[in-house]
């Protein structure tokens, strides 16, 4: 007794590929960026008044004293500080080089900065002027250019009431 019986083949059935057809890769031009080492040490300023204290992913404090003071920090430290710290950037307390903000993805709040470097030069405007740019800073940089004001009109270098009274109205403080 001869029975034929048909097998079947178990799993997926095979998929109908032509044989003649080869796979060419195109390669495009793509600009690679390097990739930032992550013990690099990057300068990074305090943009705030009266100091500022950063405690690191090992726990170890890192301070800085007053407004301008610098320290350097490895690339790791600021990725972990842009994760879980995120408002020293938003509001901004610190500043750094462009090209490193733009790697750690934080550049978007920076995008109404002023200059950080000549901030008293604020204070050089005409109220007009210094009305518009107040309006187009962040709430951090507000805080900032209410200290530096009170600053410098104790010192006697702030004596424009006119400049005075414009940064009272858009500040929303009493400096005098």
């Amino acid at each position: 007794m001869a029975e034929t019986t048909d097998k079947k083949k178990r799993g997926r059935p095979p998929k109908n590929k032509p044989e003649n057809i080869t796979e060419e890769k195109t390669t495009e031009n793509k600009k690679v960026k390097k990739q930032r080492d992550l013990n690099e040490e990057i300068e990074v300023k305090c943009i705030v008044q009266g100091g500022l204290i950063y405690v690191t992913s090992q726990g170890f404090e890192i301070i800085w004293d007053e407004y301008g003071d610098v320290n350097y920090i490895p690339y790791k430290e600021l990725i972990y500080m842009a994760n879980k710290y995120k408002r020293f950037f938003t509001e901004p307390w610190v500043i750094m080089d462009e090209d490193v903000l733009k790697d750690l993805r934080v550049i978007r709040y920076y995008k109404k900065i002023i200059d950080y470097e000549n901030i008293d030069s604020i204070f050089t405007k005409t109220p007009a002027q210094l009305k518009k740019t107040l309006q187009d800073v962040s709430e951090g940089t507000l805080r900032l250019i209410a200290d530096r004001a009170t600053a410098k009109i104790k010192d006697g270098s702030l004596d424009s009431l006119k400049k005075i009274e414009v940064l009272q109205q858009e500040l929303k403080i009493e400096l005098i």
